[in-house]
């Protein structure tokens, strides 16, 4: 059974696992490089009771050739295919609305899916909005992750509603981002935020009581 303070932790660990999937802005290049972003995973999957299970740091997959931002580049921007956007929708059938247009409804690689629509208006409740970045994809996994810590720590019970419905297609993503070449640092990204998943809410839930 959990402790309350592994809450904290498991809440800090999926804000870094956030950070890791937006652009890597200077700061986070820095943590990347000088190993302080691999320290505080680690630290937070011991927390957690969870095996750190792999054989090279994250440091160490990335090179001066081939840098965290153009390992971003390939596996995100769709500059180069194939690539794999961390995105809800692309990885689900578009719509399980009998209104929707039988050609894209159950149809899977397209933006702006139930699970967006769904995400703009789980975000308005809880007075949210959307960054600009994301206006066209609010169910992006940067605001997924966010989200979902916020709700780990201020309402417990959607926290579980949220898990079950939202964050149920990274196995899918994961199997994409496998699939592509030149971005080990985001493929073992992608694998340790698997693990982190793997832990339900109700097991953090319920240690605290």
């Amino acid at each position: 059974m959990f402790i309350p303070a592994v809450k904290n932790h498991y809440q800090e660990l999926i804000t870094l696992f956030a950070e890791l999937y937006k652009y890597p802005d200077e700061q986070v290049t820095e943590e990347v490089m000088n190993g302080t972003a691999e320290q505080e995973m680690h630290r937070g999957f011991v927390s957690c009771s969870l095996p750190v299970t792999t054989r090279l740091s994250l440091q160490q997959l990335i090179t001066a050739e081939n840098n965290v931002q153009k390992q971003f580049m390939t596996a995100f921007s769709g500059l180069s295919k194939p690539f794999s956007p961390p995105v809800e929708s692309l990885y689900k059938p578009w719509s399980t609305d009998a209104d929707a247009p039988k050609q894209l409804a159950k149809k899977r690689g397209y933006y702006m899916g139930d699970s967006a629509l769904h995400m703009n208006h789980l975000l308005s409740c809880y007075g949210f909005g959307v960054p600009e970045e994301f206006k066209m994809m609010p169910d992006h996994l940067v605001i997924e992750l966010e989200f979902y810590a916020f709700l780990l720590g201020e309402d417990t019970r959607m926290a579980v509603t949220f898990y079950n419905e939202h964050l149920d297609w990274i196995k899918d993503f994961e199997k994409e981002m496998n699939k592509l070449g030149g971005v080990p640092f985001y493929q073992e990204v992608t694998r340790r935020l698997r693990n982190l998943l793997s832990i339900h809410p109700l097991e953090i839930i319920n240690g605290e009581e």
